[in-house]
């Protein structure tokens, strides 16, 4: 007796579809007939990747039951219909689509990546909803470019556990802090000089924070703003720090040595300037293991550059 694909019961069909491209169920399936259509509507675990312009009705089609999406095209993809999303990926995100995204729509999205565009920044409703737990499953968050926040209507985010963004603001790493009282992992980059840090808010004390990365492009960062952020997160273990130092480096190994206890992992690409002359490379690597493979990488008449070898 010969066996048709479509006699197969519904249990082993959605396991087949499963492992199926989206596109390929789309363009083999739908419409050969209202068992396969019914079928294929209950699926809610597809992954789509878009590479190029795409089929319009198939994208509105598999909105509903896509689990992953990752957009790596100009192509002005519609998020309205992805209701069911965990994972979102965006690398060249539009103003339309930063505004699409939103908590209404897209409640069990728990992976948000969205990479950086300084003339695309994420909107004040994508920020409200992220730092007031309107994402309440979300876990993990990379959002590209911000400019604007008022901290005054955010609330908390219990669930972020890892956050990256970039910015021109200093002052909303500690505003950041407070929203996040689970954040373990946070990197930041500093795209140009804005403004100075403000005073702490009064609510971050001992911040669970773990691993923390500065990367500064302009040099506008001082040892003072570095040296207020660590009295916000004593519990890091792992920091990495991209800036240009204005003291001598050898205070700010020994200022991160008695601030964090728990440190056991020290990255950095600084700039000294003034250079400290008095003090050796030999003596810097002695104040804590985490700084023993602290190498000078370039040295001029009133600077040098320290980093960490590989």
């Amino acid at each position: 007796m010969t066996a048709h694909f479509e006699d197969l019961p519904s249990e082993l069909l959605l396991h087949i579809l499963a492992y199926m491209n989206p596109r390929h169920i789309f363009n083999a399936f739908w419409n050969l007939n209202s068992r396969l259509n019914n079928l294929l509507t209950t699926v809610n675990h597809l992954h789509l990747i878009v590479d190029k312009e795409e089929n319009k009705e198939m994208i509105a089609l598999l909105a509903p039951h896509v689990r992953l999406l990752q957009v790596n095209t100009w192509d002005e993809i519609d998020l309205h219909g992805f209701c069911n999303l965990h994972l979102l990926t965006l690398t060249r995100p539009s103003p339309i689509q930063l505004k699409q995204i939103r908590a209404d729509t897209m409640p069990q999205l728990t992976y948000l990546s969205l990479f950086s565009n300084m003339y695309s920044s994420s909107p004040k409703q994508l920020i409200y909803d992220i730092f007031s737990n309107r994402f309440s499953r979300l876990r993990w968050a990379r959002l590209g470019h911000i400019d604007l926040f008022d901290p005054l209507y955010w609330s908390q985010s219990f669930s972020l556990y890892y956050l990256h963004f970039d910015c021109y603001h200093p002052t909303i790493i500690p505003f950041i802090l407070t929203s996040c009282p689970n954040l373990d992992y946070l990197h930041v980059d500093f795209l140009r000089y804005d403004d100075k840090m403000m005073l702490p808010p009064s609510m971050i004390n001992n911040h669970p924070l773990r691993r923390f990365i500065l990367r500064d492009f302009c040099h506008f960062t001082s040892y003072e703003d570095i040296s207020t952020l660590i009295t916000y997160i004593p519990n890091t273990t792992k920091i990495e720090l991209k800036f240009s130092c204005d003291v001598p480096f050898i205070s700010l190994a020994q200022y991160l040595s008695d601030h964090l206890t728990h440190l056991h992992q020290f990255d950095c690409d600084i700039t000294e300037c003034p250079i400290d002359s008095s003090t050796s490379l030999t003596t810097i690597r002695q104040v804590h293991p985490c700084f023993s493979q602290i190498a000078c990488r370039t040295q001029g008449v009133n600077f040098r550059i320290l980093h960490t070898k590989p």
